[in-house]
């Protein structure tokens, strides 16, 4: 399923963002120059990113990873992903001597794997995400309600 957040109600871009933004998921950003296509892993990928990507693609190596191109315009993303951003450029923040830039990009499509959505009217998710902890990646585990607050 692609989602264009052009033409999805603000409920459900909603939904699809707080069910697939984690707490510091590992983004496979995939950028295109002319005919090269570089994928690179990236963390503390949240709503808001980092310029720090830039150093990620710069230093990846060239490597086959299948892809496939749902969205044109954009750049490909990886085949078999369950969930995929394509978004435009907004602006950079500048943090005066800080190595990270923070980059601001409005997200303008998103591909969720139709087997993540087994409640489509509900725009429910279901996947297995992997988050970076420390130098580490990890499995999210298992869901949990949160307790009630009084």
């Amino acid at each position: 399923m692609l989602i264009n957040y052009d033409a999805a109600n603000a409920g459900d871009i909603y939904k699809l963002m707080s069910q697939s933004i984690i707490p510091r998921p590992i983004a496979w950003v995939v950028t295109e120059s002319g005919s090269v296509v570089n994928v690179a892993p990236f963390s503390y990928f949240t709503g808001l990113s980092s310029k720090e990507l830039e150093a990620h693609v710069s230093e990846a190596e060239q490597f086959a990873i299948p892809h496939t191109r749902p969205v044109p315009g954009y750049p490909p993303m990886i085949e078999g992903a369950p969930i995929a951003f394509f978004c435009d450029f907004h602006s950079e923040v500048d943090l005066g001597e800080s190595k990270t830039i923070p980059l601001i990009v409005e997200i303008k499509a998103q591909f969720v794997d139709d087997a993540c959505i087994p409640d489509k009217e509900r725009m429910t998710i279901i996947f297995d995400p992997i988050a970076r902890i420390g130098k580490s990646y990890a499995h999210i585990g298992e869901e949990r309600t949160p307790p009630p607050i009084p």
